[in-house]
């Protein structure tokens, strides 16, 4: 109720008043009643009318409204004491149903589930029901979670099975879930110390208890019908007896958050499934199920739930009208209407879409109509597909590779592989699949030379030609953007072009798939050439990984040509790994090359440059592991070399067994205003982090200048010179406070 009903306020709001304020205060005071209606449990979304129920009431259905739009939540359920099992989350459903215009509907919230108290003699209980009833309707009801199982108990059945509690022997089993509203309870771990198994969840399974958690509640599932999303009927979280709690979502609650704590209840109003309490020197409770929910939309132009995780709403048929709303999720195509549309892909189409948002009409159309990405940007149909394996085995003779980590499907005959091992003398074997045989084995298209296991192997669709044509499309520059994923290639050609952008999304793949790895197959000799080229970029994105059996020639060489000088390069965002039987990166000739933010790490010289132009590296982190006398950076060589500038950079010669004559971070050879803004710079050898020269033309290293720059041995010590020898570097004049280096030596 909005106000008190006793009698002076009763007269006041529907007697006649006597005065023209009375009058004015009774408006108003309606007005506020009104608003304070709207925003207590009802609003409004365009032309719909939104109203949730978070408790037991009724609803009647005003005129003119023949639908009605759902979700139903159950109450979660509790969880057990003792290192319980997690609670199971309420069960969901969502749907629109027919309803009569001025008939009444009760709204039935369930509540949930009680918490097994330890030493009170109270079990965990299943959470109860929520639902939908009325004249001439059939009941729609989403049913409680299950209780999660007490110490050395099963999870109990219930729209989300609860979790097993934990046992020091045999594992328990996690509760049932109900179809079409949630997933069973995962299981407990049983040892000396143990742990429960979290609760099922309206879109997952619950985790099983492990030896080094409690397992974690299954995922709920998300609705938008109250004009946001919000997930429901999450599964609590399971406790352990010695080992940390799970954790859940979606408004399941967590397990016990350290040593002797109670498990946390489930949200209110979300169905959520209760934690388990965590014991370490005495047994503890485990938490509340979270209540149940019923939201319903209705109006005009009905919209229903937008989203729920990939399930389906039932539309329940009333009166021979269904009502129906349009749902995401996975709908047989037996329920869906013939649209009229014929299968297939469509180029520069022309599509026409219904009310409903179905595509009603599609053709192929000439194109240059807008839209789509901007020109000159080219998405080359890339296939990523690369794959990798560590536990590859083949008999010599034989063409058979298995794999226990079973990785291969079908779908991969026919696709290069590489592998690191099976080839002549232990060598790299490069061919095809051949034939699918299993999960676990594979058939070749040449036999191994070598017998071994343990091979490192990768697998894939070649996409250098695909790749190389999307560049050579660019004939007044552009950006080819490149998918994320792992993507073998052989060379990529970028020489002789103009204003070129090799782009990715972004260095590495992350957890959830973002992010392009080129990976170079054994053709690769020059990996990405961009010789004699004008203002080539190269950014977001990772060139080969560590896992790759392959190594390549050079990685980006950037270099000028016979024809025409390499200027304007700009590499940004980009990291060049594994192994390279040449340098990571080679500038050679190039003028005003920008390199930021990118990282360059090699088993052998990772950075190589001779350029009489400036070049500019801003947070460029370059490392080199070599048993020869290599450098991290090598600048200039025969040539002069001009305007170097280094900013926040790194560079680390790890020379393996360290030495006394070779190695350093950087060698200088005849290079001019060479300048050091921060940054680290290491080297394994003593005979100095920087290495100045002379340059094989005769040209002297000048006006170095190093701010803010920390020098150090490979041990972190410091060094006994910071600059080394050469011939004829006595007139070099160097800017650099003393701490920074001492024992300058020519």
């Amino acid at each position: 109720m909005l106000y008190d009903p006793s009698p002076p306020y009763v007269q006041f709001l529907y007697g006649e008043p006597a005065t023209a304020p009375e009058r004015r205060s009774r408006r108003w005071l309606l007005f506020v009643a009104v608003v304070v209606t709207l925003l207590v449990g009802l609003s409004t979304a365009g032309a719909q009318t939104i109203q949730t129920f978070d408790a037991t009431g009724t609803w009647t259905a005003p005129t003119g409204i023949t639908s009605l739009n759902y979700l139903i939540v159950g109450g979660g359920g509790g969880s057990g004491c003792n290192a319980g099992g997690g609670g199971g989350g309420g069960g969901v459903k969502l749907g629109t149903v027919v309803v009569s215009p001025g008939t009444a509907y009760t709204m039935t919230v369930g509540d949930g589930g009680v918490a097994g108290i330890c030493g009170g003699g109270t079990y965990a209980g299943n959470g109860s029901a929520s639902s939908i009833s009325g004249s001439g309707l059939t009941a729609i009801t989403a049913d409680g979670g299950g209780a999660g199982g007490i110490a050395n108990d099963n999870g109990s059945n219930g729209a989300s099975g609860g979790g097993g509690g934990a046992n020091g022997g045999t594992a328990t089993t996690g509760g049932s879930g109900t179809s079409g509203e949630g997933y069973g309870g995962g299981n407990s771990y049983g040892s000396a110390y143990y742990s429960g198994g979290g609760g099922g969840g309206a879109d997952g399974v619950g985790a099983n208890g492990t030896a080094a958690a409690g397992g974690s509640g299954g995922p709920g599932a998300t609705s938008s019908i109250s004009g946001s999303p919000v997930c429901y009927g999450g599964g609590g979280a399971a406790g352990g007896d010695g080992y940390p709690s799970g954790t859940a979502t979606c408004g399941g609650g967590n397990g016990g958050p350290s040593a002797d704590t109670v498990g946390g209840n489930g949200a209110v109003n979300t169905g959520g499934g209760a934690g388990g309490g965590r014991n370490q020197t005495a047994a503890q409770s485990g938490g509340y199920g979270g209540s149940g929910v019923v939201i319903i939309s209705f109006g005009s132009s009905p919209s229903g739930v937008s989203s729920f995780n990939g399930r389906t709403g039932a539309v329940v048929p009333q009166g021979g009208d269904y009502g129906f709303s349009q749902l995401n999720g996975n709908i047989a195509p037996s329920q869906l209407p013939a649209s009229g549309v014929a299968a297939g892909s469509y180029t520069n189409s022309n599509v026409t879409v219904d009310a409903t948002g179905r595509v009603t009409a599609a053709s192929n159309g000439s194109g240059g109509g807008g839209g789509g990405l901007p020109s000159g940007f080219v998405v080359p149909a890339v296939v990523a597909d690369g794959q990798f394996l560590t536990d590859g085995a083949m008999t010599a003779g034989s063409a058979t590779l298995n794999s226990a980590s079973a990785p291969f499907v079908p779908g991969d005959a026919g696709k290069v592989i590489e592998c690191g091992g099976p080839g002549a003398s232990g060598g790299l074997l490069s061919t095809t699949v051949a034939a699918y045989v299993s999960a676990s084995q594979v058939t070749l298209a040449v036999n191994a030379a070598t017998t071994g296991t343990g091979d490192v192997c990768q697998w894939g669709t070649d996409n250098v030609a695909t790749i190389n044509a999307a560049v050579a499309s660019l004939t007044h520059g552009g950006t080819v953007l490149l998918p994320s994923g792992y993507i073998l290639s052989g060379d990529i050609n970028m020489t002789n072009t103009n204003s070129v952008v090799l782009e990715g999304a972004g260095p590495g793949v992350n957890a959830g798939g973002y992010g392009t790895v080129l990976i170079p197959t054994t053709s690769s000799t020059t990996f990405i050439d961009t010789s004699g080229t004008a203002k080539p970029i190269i950014r977001d994105l990772q060139i080969q990984t560590t896992r790759s059996p392959v190594a390549g020639g050079i990685g980006i060489l950037v270099a000028n040509t016979t024809v025409a000088h390499t200027t304007l390069v700009k590499i940004e965002d980009v990291f060049v790994t594994g192994t390279w039987t040449n340098k990571a990166l080679y500038l050679w000739g190039s003028q005003d090359s920008v390199i930021r933010d990118s990282q360059f790490w090699n088993y052998n010289q990772a950075l190589y440059g001779q350029p009489p132009g400036q070049v500019v590296l801003y947070e460029t982190r370059d490392n080199v592991y070599s048993a020869s006398s290599d450098f991290a950076m090598l600048a200039s060589g025969s040539q002069a070399c001009g305007n170097l500038t280094l900013s926040d950079d790194e560079f680390h010669d790890q020379k393996s067994g360290g030495g006394t004559t070779s190695g350093a971070a950087i060698y200088d050879r005849g290079c001019s205003e060479t300048k050091l803004y921060g940054g680290l710079y290491s080297s394994s050898t003593t005979l100095g982090v920087i290495l100045f020269e002379r340059a094989t033309d005769g040209t002297y290293p000048a006006d170095f200048m190093s701010l803010g720059s920390t020098f150090y041995t490979e041990n972190g010590t410091a060094p006994a010179y910071c600059l080394g020898g050469g011939t004829g570097i006595s007139g070099l004049t160097m800017v650099m406070p003393s701490y920074q280096c001492t024992n300058v030596q020519d």
